[in-house]
């Protein structure tokens, strides 16, 4: 997956965030970074899908996320 480097906080996200684009949609990680301990929230096109205390916990959520939603559309395409 091919991340974003870390994009601060401007007029699309108001928070710390990197993003990745998929076929499925737009993957966004963001987080609160004037936190010491940040959580890092994961969406997809503005549907919440997990939470992390870690960021690279966070990408692999996404990654799990994404490949659990392959398998599903490639079930279903071969039933």
């Amino acid at each position: 997956m091919n991340w974003t480097e870390v994009i601060d906080p401007n007029s699309e996200n108001s928070y710390s965030h990197i993003k990745c684009d998929t076929p499925l949609g737009k993957i966004y990680i963001d987080w609160k970074s004037w936190k010491t301990n940040p959580s890092f929230d994961i969406s997809i096109d503005g549907s919440w899908i997990g939470t992390s205390y870690d960021l690279d916990e966070s990408k692999q959520i996404s990654k799990d996320w994404l490949t659990e939603k392959y398998n599903s559309l490639k079930s279903f395409l071969e039933g």
